[in-house]
């Protein structure tokens, strides 16, 4: 659901007079960047074989020390739970996963589901791991095709107003006329070819 217009020109109000607006996310780029960078540590220097939970990587980053000078642009109101770590960019477990989801969408990290033991009646559990870019396919190249030469002369229009004897006489004068085209093109490409090696002939 989206917001409403009205509930947009609120937010706007209260953004301008630097107070939060109840009931809508806020953005905090800070701590999601320091958040991100302090996540993507935690995975690379603990890289268990089979992954991490949302709640392993949420203890291990919380031993990360904080980036000097930080300070968090989320802003609480009195009626809102007070944050578990609000001086850490990792500052709560429901924002851990926030981040996630970001790293996800960007390809850094994946979650994958795991059966961890080998006993009998081992559970299975949802971890997360780093994405090895290196071993994504690159992306396609596009390619890029030159315009039909028949486009100019008429080709792909809608002839349906025109009855069977004037849209066959259509037709054939289209291809004429493309062949026409193509047969010039061919000269042209003869023509250059040729003249190179006409100018690198010895003199008699």
């Amino acid at each position: 659901m989206r917001p409403s217009r009205t509930l947009l020109l609120n937010l706007q109000v209260f953004q301008k007079a630097g107070a939060p607006a109840a009931g809508l996310p806020q953005l905090d780029r800070t701590a999601l960047s320091k958040g991100i960078a302090i996540v993507r540590k935690v995975l690379k220097e603990n890289p268990a074989p089979h992954g991490l939970r949302t709640h392993e990587i949420y203890v291990l980053a919380l031993k990360e020390q904080a980036p000097e000078g930080f300070k968090s642009t989320l802003q609480i109101t009195p009626r809102q739970a007070a944050l578990p770590h609000p001086e850490h960019p990792i500052r709560s477990k429901t924002f851990l996963k926030e981040i996630l989801q970001h790293m996800q969408g960007y390809k850094d990290v994946k979650v994958v589901r795991e059966v961890q033991g080998e006993e009998a009646g081992a559970q299975a559990a949802y971890v997360w791991k780093l994405v090895d870019k290196s071993a994504l396919p690159n992306p396609q190249k596009k390619i890029i095709r030159e315009p039909s030469v028949g486009i100019p002369l008429g080709l792909h229009e809608d002839v349906g107003h025109l009855n069977k004897r004037r849209q066959r006489a259509r037709t054939g004068k289209i291809v004429r006329g493309i062949l026409k085209i193509k047969a010039k093109q061919a000269a042209e490409r003869e023509s250059a070819a040729a003249a190179p090696s006409a100018s690198t002939a010895p003199e008699s």
